[in-house]
């Protein structure tokens, strides 16, 4: 049986498109930055400007009320509180810009997931060494994806024991046995590991045949390896929902 070829992009490109992000949100910032110390020293222009009319006039009328010496006009006040709606401006734009590239890396992310082959869609090798190193991927991604898969499950929150059978018909004809166990155990990791593995493969836990074959057309698809691979595949499924779920 062939494997479904994987469909992503290579790391040089996704390497490139990550430098061109980077390139781009650097610039933005830079533009950004330059526009606030531009809008500075206007400001210090136009402070040092409203100064001098102000002690000018303050010179000229000497008789005016104390209260009154060295006063700015509200046109002046305005002008200086002016800067802090630019710069509420510029926060604002640079907000929505990251709001749309948080949008875009999402989109990116979400197509690049649903792209990736599952475990189920992998049949192992013929070869026992790289039966071995299949074996050992698939059960790394069970690893990393357990909380997303037992979240989905519908196990208790609580520790308490749960046992659920649900059987479903398939549109050909066949069936889909959803077993959910639930229990705590007082033994360590390796003892219970190994429980489970003489459970499903030694003693072949359900009944199914040892030597059961595939019914096709394709007589390569009835070769006992395959029988096996998918085996143990059913074993990786049976053992991810029971140990991680479970114990």
């Amino acid at each position: 049986m062939e494997a479904p070829q994987r469909r992503h992009g290579t790391k040089p490109t996704r390497a490139r498109h990550r430098n061109e992000y980077q390139r781009h949100a650097q610039k933005r910032y830079r533009k950004v930055r330059s526009g606030e110390r531009q809008q500075l020293r206007q400001l210090v222009v136009d402070l040092e400007a409203a100064k001098a009319t102000a002690v000018a006039a303050a010179s000229g009328r000497k008789n005016r009320p104390p209260w009154s010496t060295g006063m700015l006009s509200w046109a002046d006040i305005a002008l200086a509180l002016q800067d802090a709606a630019q710069v509420s401006r510029s926060d604002a734009w640079e907000l929505q810009v990251q709001v749309v590239n948080q949008a875009r890396l999402g989109r990116a992310m979400w197509t690049y997931a649903t792209n990736l082959l599952a475990a189920r869609h992998v049949s192992l090798p013929r070869s026992p060494p790289a039966r071995r190193e299949g074996l050992d991927w698939i059960t790394t991604q069970l690893y990393h994806n357990a909380d997303a898969v037992v979240a989905g499950l519908g196990f208790p929150a609580t520790g308490e024991l749960f046992f659920d059978i649900q059987v479903a018909e398939e549109r050909d004809g066949g069936h889909t046995v959803t077993i959910r166990h639930q229990r705590e155990v007082d033994e360590s990791w390796g003892s219970v590991t190994a429980r489970y593995h003489t459970f499903f493969i030694a003693s072949n836990g359900f009944g199914y045949d040892a030597v059961e074959t595939l019914h096709d057309d394709n007589d390569d698809e009835n070769d006992s390896s395959v029988v096996r691979s998918d085996k143990v595949y059913y074993f990786l499924n049976l053992d991810y929902c029971v140990e991680w779920t479970c114990v």
